[in-house]
């Protein structure tokens, strides 16, 4: 980090945030530390909020050879695939897009659990280590993506309206949001509804875009002016399919490889690698 001035700031940044939230406290007892996770930073370009996040990893063996995901329960799959929850909502005549922010910090885990998401931090190297414990859902545990859609079913399960629920339940791909209406009214109230029901467990939804501006009149985001992007577990693999609210097209962003000279062989390479592309959307 000393070699590279913004990096070190954004890192300390997310960090203090992490903290001031009170999704992770200061640990004085080292003795209750059961396992400690290492981090690093991951750098998003393409991100619209932040392009810096921190993530543990919690695959890091320890002293007997093993780790916190080697010994932990992921839990059943509870959602559906992408590729279906996609296909149902490109049948909307008018859709909505939006994600849950911070998603998992938003679940507090067992106290007896925390004792296992213990991390070392210090802000300045002259400065000694400090044990910090993260208290909630962390994102690189194996469970942490069954604990947020379980998570989000128990709020779909506390709410009173069949059709909120069924949205909660069905049109959500994680902390992804793809929902729609066959009408801009009803589109609109989906929206204020279900926006509102999931305020009240502490799920704020964000990144609202529309193939409809008037759906989003009570939001200051143009949907207009941005591109989504679909993602498929994105510490896994990103599916790079990109939706286009203005046209309401989907775009595939393909890097070809430009060559003064042009071969058969090039060709077919490029051929290739538009398949494998298009090919993952189509399985």
């Amino acid at each position: 980090m000393a070699q590279n001035v913004n990096l070190k700031n954004e890192y300390v940044k997310f960090i203090d945030e992490y903290q001031k939230l009170g999704h992770m406290v200061r640990v004085f007892n080292e003795q209750d530390c059961k396992y400690y996770l290492p981090h690093q930073a991951v750098i998003r370009e393409g991100s619209t909020t932040t392009k810096l996040r921190v993530v543990f990893n919690a695959s890091a063996k320890t002293s007997n050879g093993r780790s916190l995901n080697d010994v932990m329960y992921t839990g059943p799959k509870l959602q559906r695939d992408i590729f279906d929850i996609i296909l149902k909502w490109r049948l909307w005549k008018f859709v909505v897009t939006a994600d849950v922010e911070k998603m998992f910090r938003q679940i507090k885990v067992h106290k007896e659990d925390q004792q296992y998401q213990n991390i070392l931090w210090r802000n300045d190297s002259k400065k000694p280590l400090t044990v910090f414990r993260l208290n909630t859902v962390t994102y690189g545990t194996a469970s942490a993506p069954f604990l947020a859609v379980r998570s989000l079913f128990k709020i779909a399960e506390d709410c009173n309206e069949e059709l909120i629920k069924k949205v909660i339940e069905e049109n959500f791909y994680m902390d992804d949001l793809m929902t729609g209406a066959d009408s801009v009214e009803e589109c609109s109230e989906i929206k204020q509804k279900i926006e509102q029901h999931l305020t009240k467990f502490g799920f704020h939804l964000r990144k609202w875009l529309t193939n409809n501006s008037s759906i989003l009149k009570d939001n200051v985001l143009q949907a207009s002016e941005e591109n989504y992007m679909i993602n498929s577990d994105e510490a896994v693999k990103t599916l790079g399919l990109k939706w286009d609210p203005k046209r309401d097209e989907f775009k595939f962003d393909i890097d070809l490889k430009e060559n003064q000279k042009i071969t058969k062989r090039q060709i077919l390479s490029n051929l290739a690698l538009y398949s494998i592309h298009l090919g993952g959307y189509l399985q």
